[in-house]
Parts: structure tokens; sequence; C-alpha cells
């Protein structure tokens, strides 16, 4: 999923359509069959292209990495709470906190 805030509705995308705007954030959600080599290599893909800021969301682990241009990455647990800073847009109150729902998780 990538979302753009900067540009024209062209910019949201959720298939693999082409266009030429970058998202200010892609969000990639791991599936038990992905390989952690694959993973790295879609963030890179997306951080080189322009995106702003990479969610890897890890529903096994409960964790979502946000991933910046710079290289930089921090991994959030469930409780943590993910801001416009986390999300590489400037959204006056936007806040996502990680809690069980998110991941789907019973309880």
């Amino acid at each position: 999923m990538c979302i753009g805030c900067q540009s024209s509705a062209s910019a949201v995308s959720a298939t693999k359509a082409s266009t030429t705007a970058t998202p200010d954030l892609a969000v990639e959600v791991v599936s038990p069959e992905d390989r952690d080599s694959a993973v790295s290599a879609k963030v890179q893909q997306y951080l080189s292209a322009g995106t702003g800021r990479v969610w890897v969301v890890r529903p096994a682990t409960q964790t979502v990495t946000v991933h910046r241009p710079d290289g930089s990455a921090r991994t959030y647990e469930m409780g943590a709470t993910l801001t416009s800073e986390e999300a590489g847009f400037a959204v006056a109150g936007f806040t996502l906190g990680l809690v069980r729902d998110h991941y789907g998780c019973a309880g």
C-alpha cells in the first residue's frame, strides 16, 4: 500500500499500477512466506524512488519498522504510537496506536 499526501489522487496506489508520483509513505505487510532479503529489497526500491518513509509491518512479531531515506530505521512494538513524523507527511494530530486489533489478533 502506498499513500501520497503531497500529490494528486494519482499518487495513491494499492496496486502495481504505473504512476510517476512518489508516495510519501509505503506500507509493506510481511507474510510468513516472505524472505527478509526480498522485503529489504522492496524497502530499498521505495526509498531509492524517493518515498519518504517505508513501514514494514510484521504481524508475526507484532512490530512495525519505520525506514527513512537516510538509512536509519526504528522498530516499534505493540503499545507504541506512530505519528506524522513516522509517516513522513505533515497531518496535524495524526496518530496510529499499535494495538492488537491492527494485527487481527483476538484478545
